[in-house]
């Protein structure tokens, strides 16, 4: 892939948001290209940062990961969604699914969602 594939990172805590771009520095073809700490935020911020991949937290103050993931889907079906959840709960997976997430990650499992991504920028 020559173009770099463009992330948004939206997450309340910084230390996943800092966490998360150690991660993605490991990826050649990836570039962060902003951050967001609520679904608000990543709605407003969403069309200036024209991102082709969110990943998306799903606990955050106001709307929750999937809400957000179904807000933004609908004004840009094309860009990506992989929810980023500390919780284990299968229905919090699923929800973030029909929500429209191509995929659902736990934070703790961070490498696995960096071995992702490297599958994509490789395509």
């Amino acid at each position: 892939m020559s173009a770099r594939l463009k992330v948004l990172v939206v997450d309340d805590s910084p230390t996943a948001r800092r966490m998360l771009r150690l991660v993605f520095d490991e990826l050649p073809g990836l570039s962060v290209v902003g951050e967001a700490v609520s679904g608000e935020d990543c709605l407003a911020t969403i069309d200036a940062l024209a991102p082709h991949l969110v990943v998306m937290d799903w606990q955050m103050p106001g709307m929750n990961g999937a809400e957000t993931t179904e807000a933004l889907l609908a004004r840009h079906p094309d860009v990506r969604v992989i929810g980023f959840t500390s919780s284990g709960d299968a229905g919090t997976h699923q929800a973030f699914l029909d929500a429209g997430a191509e995929a659902v990650f736990a934070k703790e499992r961070a490498l696995d969602l960096r071995d992702y991504l490297g599958g994509l920028v490789r395509r």
